[in-house]
């Protein structure tokens, strides 16, 4: 079981990036925003388990019932909306 994304893995995944900007760049082209964004995308779906795996290696809760991100949202008393603010006392 690792923890994580294995570093020699996600060597490998930037090291094959930057070949293919390379060969673009070669080509009189440059790489845009959207190629890295697809490829971190990519990244990120081939790797999503990963967290999910480890905590349930270690008998960890994936959703905590009692975490304050799952209570209510703070009421804004002056409007009446629902505010996700934490608002400090003065």
């Amino acid at each position: 079981m690792r923890v994580g994304i294995n570093a020699a893995q996600a060597q490998a995944e930037v090291f094959s990036y930057l070949q293919w900007e390379n060969e673009v760049m070669k080509e009189g082209k440059a790489p845009e925003h959207f190629h890295t964004v697809q490829w971190l995308e990519a990244c990120a779906e081939k790797w999503k388990h990963c967290p999910g795996d480890f905590a349930n290696s270690r008998g960890f809760d994936i959703l905590d019932k009692t975490s304050l991100t799952n209570t209510p949202q703070l009421e804004d008393k002056k409007n009446g909306t629902q505010s996700s603010k934490v608002q400090t006392r003065k």
